[in-house]
Parts: C-alpha cells; sequence; structure tokens
C-alpha cells in the first residue's frame, strides 16, 4: 500500500513538472547576424563587354524565318541600360580565341549583330575565351561576356578531356578571392543550320548538318557578368539585366536586407512585440505547433540575389533537431495579403514585399538560439542544363540544353566554396 502511494506522489509530482516546464515562456529576441552587413558600393570606371562570335552563335539572330530571336534585342538593351545608370561608355569586344576591341560605332555593332555578319568567327575554345576576360578585368571593371557556351576542344575529346577546360578556368579564379561572378540563362529560338554537335557532324556543307532547314526551340545562350564582387553585387541588384530564364551568382553579398519580426500573421501559444522584435514561446508541440511571420524589405526582382533570399530550399536552421520539426513558406505581399489576418494596412504601408513565415511543431524550452539561415545552393536548373552528349539527339532534347555546360560551371563551383550564409536570422533567448 505505502509502495503504490509512493508511486502515485512520483507520478503527480512529475505531471505538474512537466505543465509548468511547458507552460513557462521563454523569451527570444530576432537580431542581425555578421552575414547581413552592407556592402559600399564602389565607382565603376570601365565596363567592358565581349560577344563571343563563334559560327554557332549566329542561329541566334541569323534566320529567314520569323520567331523569339533574344540575342538581337537583350545585347542593345542590356549596352544602353548599363551607360545610361553608370554613365561611363561601353567598350565593345569580340571575342574568339582572342579578344579584339570593336572599332566601329555601337549603331553598327548592333546592325552587325542583328544580321550576324559579326558572328563567323572559328570554333572557340571557351576555356581561353574566360581566361582572356577574367584576367583581362581590373579592379574597378566589369567585364559582361554573352556566349552558347557549348564546349569544343577542337580534335580533342570533349567528354573525355573536358575538365581541362574547368581546370584552365580555375587558375584564373583560385587566386582572386575578390571577384563575384553572375550568369544569367536566357532561352531563344535557333536556325538549325549552325549547329555543331561535338563530332561536327556536316562539316562546313550546311545541308550535311543534322538540324539543317530546321528552327530549333528554347536555345539557351548566357550573359556572363565579372567584376570585384562588391562591384558585381551593385550591378545585379540594380535589376539592369532583364528578361533571364535562371540565374546564379559566386561569391556575392546582397545588400543590406531590412526585416522585422511581424505581430501578425502568427498561430499557436506564442505572443510577438513586434517593436521589442521579440517572440514569446509559451508552448509547441506537434498537437499546438505555432507559426510567426518575418518581413522582408525586398525590392527588384531581376536581382538573383533576392531570387535566392526567396526560395525555401536554400533555408536551414539550426540546431539541427528543429531543422527537421520546422516548416518554412515564403510568401509574397499578393500572397499574404489574400488571406484573412489582422493589420493587413499597416503591414502594407510599412512596405514588406516578402515574407517568412516559419511553422515549429516542436521545440525544447532548453533552446538557447535558433539560427534560419539562407544558402546560396547550386539551383537545380545548372544540372538540368547541362547535356552529355549532343550527337544524334533529338532537337526536343536540346531544349534548354548546353552540351558539357557543367565542365565551365565546375570551376566556378570549386573557386567560390560558400564560406558562410548569404543572410542569417538569430532569435537568442533572453536570460530571466
Amino acid at each position: 500500500m505505502n509502495d503504490y502511494k509512493y508511486n502515485y506522489i512520483s507520478i503527480i509530482f512529475l505531471f505538474f513538472f512537466v505543465i509548468t516546464a511547458c507552460s513557462d515562456p521563454q523569451m527570444y529576441v530576432l537580431e542581425k547576424s555578421e552575414g547581413n552587413n552592407g556592402i559600399d558600393t564602389l565607382q565603376i570606371e570601365n565596363i567592358n563587354f565581349y560577344l563571343e562570335t563563334s559560327i554557332s552563335m549566329k542561329g541566334y539572330v541569323n534566320s529567314n524565318v520569323s520567331g523569339n530571336y533574344t540575342l538581337k534585342d537583350v545585347v542593345p538593351f542590356l549596352i544602353t541600360d548599363l551607360e545610361r545608370d553608370y554613365e561611363i561608355p561601353t567598350t565593345l569586344h569580340t571575342i574568339s580565341d582572342v579578344s579584339r576591341k570593336y572599332k566601329q560605332s555601337k549603331t553598327v555593332f548592333f546592325d552587325q549583330l542583328r544580321g550576324g555578319s559579326l558572328l563567323n568567327g572559328r570554333s572557340s575554345k571557351l576555356q581561353r575565351v574566360f581566361s582572356d576576360v577574367i584576367s583581362s578585368t581590373k579592379a574597378t571593371d566589369i567585364s559582361i561576356l554573352v556566349s552558347d557556351c557549348i564546349v569544343d576542344l577542337g580534335k580533342t575529346d570533349t567528354m573525355a578531356e573536358g575538365s581541362l577546360v574547368t581546370s584552365e578556368i580555375y587558375q584564373q579564379l583560385v587566386y582572386n578571392e575578390s571577384m563575384g561572378v553572375a550568369v544569367f540563362k536566357y532561352t531563344s529560338d535557333f536556325n538549325g543550320d549552325y549547329y555543331y554537335d561535338r563530332k561536327n557532324t556536316g562539316g562546313n556543307v550546311i545541308s550535311n548538318r543534322p538540324y539543317q532547314g530546321e528552327i530549333l526551340k528554347n536555345r539557351p545562350f548566357y550573359i556572363w557578368v565579372f567584376g570585384d564582387k562588391n562591384r558585381v553585387s551593385d550591378l545585379v541588384s540594380k535589376g539592369i539585366i532583364k528578361g533571364y530564364a535562371e540565374a546564379h551568382t559566386y561569391n556575392l553579398t546582397p545588400k543590406e536586407v531590412d526585416f522585422a519580426l511581424l505581430d501578425h500573421p502568427k498561430t499557436g501559444k506564442i505572443a510577438i512585440n513586434s517593436e521589442k522584435g521579440t517572440l514569446i514561446i509559451k508552448e509547441i508541440d506537434v498537437r499546438r505547433p505555432a507559426q510567426f511571420t518575418i518581413g522582408l524589405r525586398l525590392h527588384k526582382q531581376e536581382n538573383p540575389l533576392n531570387q535566392i533570399i526567396i526560395s525555401p530550399t536554400n533555408y536551414l536552421v539550426s540546431p539541427d533537431y528543429i531543422q527537421n520539426t520546422i516548416d518554412i513558406q515564403i510568401k509574397d505581399a499578393t500572397m499574404l495579403f489574400s488571406e484573412n489576418i489582422p493589420n493587413k494596412s499597416q503591414i502594407n504601408q510599412e512596405g514588406y514585399t516578402h515574407f517568412i513565415q516559419p511553422t515549429l511543431s516542436d521545440f525544447d524550452p532548453t533552446t538557447t538560439e535558433i539560427k534560419i539561415s539562407v544558402h546560396n545552393r547550386i539551383p537545380t536548373w545548372i544540372e538540368d542544363t547541362n547535356l552529355d552528349d549532343d550527337l544524334g539527339v533529338s532537337t526536343k532534347i536540346l531544349e534548354h540544353k548546353t552540351f558539357a555546360f557543367k565542365f565551365i560551371l565546375d570551376a566556378f563551383a570549386k573557386a567560390y566554396t560558400e564560406k558562410k550564409p548569404l543572410l542569417e536570422f538569430t532569435l537568442t533567448k533572453q536570460q530571466k
């Protein structure tokens, strides 16, 4: 009987302890992290524009069939906008194996681009093209390269020796930690007369080429931006480069991002004071999850750094156990305001454009710090774009694909491995 009474009292005590522990509120304050420091905008003294002129580039502009030939419009608009925003002239270059400064006017350059007469070069060794552009980019320069990025090693087997491209570009990058890089993928109609597969099927006889007389759809070409990482960050943040299908950056940091903890929307047993930036967690478990909202001010949707921030797949949470019990949603203003939430007008007036909504389904009250970090992960479009072999494939397989694209991208991924998060939100527990 005494043992039964002792066990009963122990159970009551344990139940009381659990209830007390779960109901003891824990306060956290949202703080700015080191990774969110603003960057200085540095003056750009020269903008060098390089057009890769291999014969395959001619397919993007020179067709007797009407269609969507993006290159003919993107290049003139980009050069014009750069000169308007930075108030300095753009120096034009053509580049195959070596760079040549274009000596005629921009008007003639644009006309020759549209007609295709600029694009009569021989097959370009892209490792030399990239190495030339990178090595020629001075500290106060921005260099822009337009290329279809199809790797061709000439008589050397590209599939077996493609790492030669990676190695040569990497050698130019590895000692240049201050360089930032952005790549923008475009898609275009393409005159199949000018597509050369890795075996150069058909050679110089157009009628023997595998896609002669066909118009290929969604053929990729790319705009690359090189320069001091702060200067490149400034350029891409302006949204000057528009209309691209996909983008990625290397070694770039966004300008300071404004963010704040919002009173609403929220769910669960939590309390928020937006003025103090505090979150009080009363109780969270699987049956009673809690959601809170962080408002962001992100403008210029053509900014690829912003696109990284609004992609949930780029988010990590620590400590590790929280990563397994948290769901993160990113909503834009239109999506959020379509919901039935309080304080819509106030949120709208404060100018928030996007909203991070973490939902926690478990919580350890001894947790002293919660970090929500944004990482510049290699996007899926890069892997999806790479084509391992372009010999004898259908036009459908060629859509959105670039043969041996990975050998170029591998050099940048190897040179600029991520050392810290792009952005970080830290909730720190306040001691009582």
